[in-house]
């Protein structure tokens, strides 16, 4: 059987949250990043200067100046830039007691520029306004507990509500709830079975529907079909497996619940718009590369964000 050696040892970085607050917030200038995952944490990274490259499972991006990404719970990820650009990273804690807005954790939430439809429009600008404020204030140490843990759950909510991944194509903006809550039990059953030999019926019958309901209710969420979002857990899974292990393509492919190999190589494709074999060697160039982050001192953090919220707010007010 082929060997392949591994790429990389697989960060997973616990963020410190302070005083037991559900919000932490760095500002960075990236050169290179350690490719990592977070096990309870919502990452959203806020570009205030320059831009910044991004991985993250499916999707290679650049983020330029005011513009705005999400990255949820075990999503393998990592930054990179070769300009001059300054990075600020917003962790909310999604097991905290403080976060009284339920559903974070196990939601697939897409706040970013690069898929903000026209109904996202407005809050997308509120909560890149409320992260502005935030940084705003703990840089001058003026953040209380108490403020933090109120606008963590207004920033929450507003994810949940307008965000979330089953929102994305516009279907059901906020106001299908029962829809939203049967997708979760969807995605949760093919989170828990995705090893396993899954069809239609069977998970029609966990969920407590009849096949030709549920038929018609994937063509309208996000997914578009079932073996569509089955395919995407699946290579979502396998990704790990592919960069912390020395185990064939045909091998993790059965690990993962594929019954062939080439039904991996097709999700992959379709999904990472790679082959499994092209993701390896991507990472393993990338990890070539030492990691480089350089976090801003008080005074350096001060002097900018003064300047970039006077200028951001007075945009925004005039």
């Amino acid at each position: 059987m082929r060997k392949v050696h591994k790429i990389l040892d697989l960060m997973h970085e616990e963020i410190s949250y302070e005083n037991d607050s559900p919000l932490a917030i760095d500002l960075c200038r990236i050169t290179h990043s350690p490719v990592h995952c977070h096990d309870a944490s919502l990452e959203m990274a806020l570009c205030l200067k320059g831009e910044v490259n991004i991985c993250c499972n499916h999707e290679w991006l650049t983020l330029s100046e005011g513009e705005i990404y999400t990255i949820v719970a075990r999503d393998i990820h990592c930054f990179w830039s070769d300009t001059d650009n300054i990075v600020a990273f917003i962790h909310i804690d999604t097991s905290s007691r403080h976060l009284t807005v339920r559903g974070l954790e196990s939601s697939y939430i897409a706040c970013e520029d690069i898929t903000c439809q026209p109904f996202q429009t407005e809050y997308i600008r509120q909560v890149k306004a409320m992260l502005l404020a935030l940084i705003y204030k703990q840089s001058f140490g003026e953040l209380d507990s108490e403020t933090a843990i109120s606008a963590t759950n207004k920033i929450a909510r507003i994810l949940l509500d307008y965000f979330n991944w089953f929102n994305l194509r516009d279907n059901y903006p906020g106001n299908k709830p029962e829809l939203y809550e049967r997708m979760l039990q969807v995605i949760d059953y093919c989170e828990s079975h995705y090893m396993e030999k899954l069809t239609i019926s069977s998970l029609a019958k966990s969920v407590h529907i009849s096949e030709n309901y549920f038929s018609q209710f994937f063509k309208h969420c996000p997914y578009g079909s079932f073996s569509l979002l089955l395919g995407y857990v699946r290579c979502f899974y396998s990704q790990e497996l592919l960069l912390t292990t020395e185990m064939p393509v045909i091998d993790i492919s059965q690990r993962c619940g594929f019954s062939d190999v080439k039904y991996m190589y097709k999700s992959f494709r379709y999904w990472w718009k790679m082959t499994p074999k092209e993701y390896r060697q991507w990472f393993s160039e990338y990890v070539k590369t030492p990691d480089r982050i350089a976090y801003l001192n008080e005074k350096t953090a001060q002097n900018f964000i003064q300047s970039y919220a006077a200028s951001v707010f007075s945009d925004l007010l005039i």
